[in-house]
């Protein structure tokens, strides 16, 4: 996995794409609420009993991608074009040290849009533990700064409120990702050139 982070400080641009396999984009954006997991130490194999060893910490992002690619993606069964466009995804504010417990499965992560509750689930809501991706993932290893996604899409919801995923975003838009003790994300979407 390649290990990169994206951090616009106020706005996320959406771009101007024009072309996928000689498609025009219609310019569409969709995002869910992700609380990201980082790597502090090299996992290779590790066990689930021992892989949430290797996280350092927790922040939230902001997982965005062009929904037009996306469908292209699926259907041809390749999908890294639509959520690596450039200026999407954020990642922040910054990474909470991970303390004893954080990582319980209490922890809840909600996505506002102008204002809007538009999704709120827990870590026991997902349809995959996060020791069980991280094991998984260090099976082709996993470096100091990878970040590990969990996001809306792959939680089956017990917490009172909204889950609509994927949720559309549109130039105007503010949007607050927020966690349970970790400092929240806040963008503005803005219209990128072209």
């Amino acid at each position: 996995f390649p290990s990169a982070i994206a951090h616009p400080d106020t706005d996320v641009i959406l771009p101007a794409v024009k072309l996928v396999h000689g498609a025009p984009s219609n310019g569409r954006f969709e995002a869910d609420a992700a609380l990201a997991v980082v790597i502090g130490k090299p996992a290779l194999r590790v066990s689930v009993r021992s892989a949430l060893r290797h996280v350092i910490g927790l922040s939230l992002m902001l997982d965005v991608w062009d929904a037009e690619i996306f469908l292209e993606e699926a259907r041809v069964r390749r999908g890294m074009l639509s959520k690596n466009l450039p200026g999407v995804s954020p990642l922040g504010p910054w990474i909470q040290l991970a303390e004893d417990g954080m990582l319980d499965d209490g922890l809840e992560v909600t996505l506002t849009i102008s204002g809007a509750l538009r999704q709120r689930f827990r870590i026991h809501d997902l349809a995959y533990r996060i020791a069980e991706v991280i094991s998984f993932c260090s099976s082709i290893g996993l470096e100091p700064g990878d970040v590990l996604g969990f996001s809306a899409r792959i939680a089956r919801t017990t917490a009172p409120g909204p889950l609509e995923t994927p949720a559309a975003v549109v130039p105007g838009d503010t949007v607050e990702v927020a966690g349970s003790g970790l400092s929240p994300l806040q963008a503005r979407f803005v219209a990128g050139d072209g």
